[in-house]
C-alpha cells in the first residue's frame, strides 16, 4: 500500500505492477528487519524531496537505492551521535572527580556559614572579612588565619548545638 502511494506520488509512466512490489515489499523486510514503518516512510519521503531522476521508470533497483542511501545515512548518523556521547562521558566523569575532591572544601565552607540567629552573628562575620583581608595582604600566615577560621567555626557550632538540645 505505502509502496504503491509512493511510486504515484513519483508521477512516472511505467509504474511496476502489484507482483513487483509486493517482492520488493518482502526484499525489504528480509533485508532490513529491524527497521521501522516510519523509517521506510521516511526513506521514500527523503527520495522524493531529493529530486530523484527516475526517467518516467521505477523498478526495484531504484527502491534499493532510495532505502539503501538512507539506511546508510542513518547508520552514520547514530554512529556519529554514539561516538559523540561515548565523548562525553569521560568529562562528566572529570567533573564527578572535580566535585569529589572539592567535597571538603565545600564542607568546610558550609560550616562557615554564620547562623543568622547567633548573637554574635554580625561580629563573628566581620572577624571572618578581617581574616581574610589579611590573609590576603600577606599580614598574617595561612597558618593562623586558618585558626581563626576554626575559632569562628567552633563558635557557631557550639550556638547551634545548643539550639537543638532541648
Amino acid at each position: 500500500m505505502i509502496l504503491r502511494a509512493s511510486v504515484e506520488s513519483f508521477g512516472v509512466n511505467k509504474p511496476p505492477d502489484a507482483f513487483s512490489l509486493m517482492e520488493l515489499a518482502y526484499d525489504l523486510v528480509d533485508k532490513y528487519p529491524c527497521e521501522s514503518l516510519e523509517d521506510f516512510l521516511l526513506a521514500l519521503k527523503k527520495a522524493r524531496l531529493k529530486g530523484v531522476k527516475t526517467y518516467n521508470v521505477l523498478d526495484s533497483t531504484k527502491f534499493h537505492g532510495f532505502f539503501n542511501d538512507y539506511f546508510e545515512g542513518k547508520a552514520i548518523y547514530l554512529e556519529n551521535c554514539h561516538r559523540d556521547r561515548k565523548a562525553t562521558v569521560p568529562a562528566q566523569d572529570a567533573a564527578v572527580v572535580a566535585a569529589v575532591a572539592a567535597a571538603p572544601q565545600i564542607a568546610s565552607m558550609l560550616l562557615r556559614q554564620l547562623d543568622p540567629a547567633h548573637p554574635n552573628h554580625e561580629s563573628l562575620r566581620l572577624k571572618l572579612s578581617i581574616t581574610a583581608a589579611k590573609e590576603d595582604r600577606g599580614l598574617i600566615t595561612p597558618e593562623k588565619a586558618a585558626a581563626q577560621r576554626a575559632e569562628v567555626e567552633l563558635a557557631n557550632y557550639r550556638h547551634a548545638t545548643r539550639r537543638q538540645e532541648p
